[in-house]
């Protein structure tokens, strides 16, 4: 997540240098462009570690479950949306424009 919100602020600063007031419009956009993911990325970590704290009667009923779970409910397709994420360094608008004028080749 640090390394994605390196590479999306220095974006927005790059895309607001001409701007007046730059650095409080690069930082407006730095915001609205994250904050979805990152709620949902920090949801599903409180989630997640809410349910791994059993009891000494629970543990041994919990590893078997958890084995079950992430050998057939968890998988690289269910987690994509987290793992699968790529950052580009292009603006959104040119990145779009770009991948148009490949598919009108």
């Amino acid at each position: 997540m640090a390394l994605e919100d390196a590479v999306s602020l220095a974006r927005a600063l790059r895309d607001h240098a001409a701007d007046e007031e730059a650095v409080p419009a690069a930082l407006t956009a730095f915001v609205q462009s994250r904050r979805g993911r990152v709620e949902r990325i920090v949801a599903a970590g409180a989630r997640s570690s809410s349910t791994k704290i059993p009891g000494p009667v629970g543990r041994p009923l919990q590893e078997s479950i958890l084995r079950l779970v992430f050998r057939f409910a968890v998988t690289e397709e269910k987690l994509a949306w987290m793992n699968g994420y790529r950052s580009t360094w292009e603006s959104e608008p040119a990145a779009a424009r770009a991948t148009a004028s490949r598919r009108s080749r």
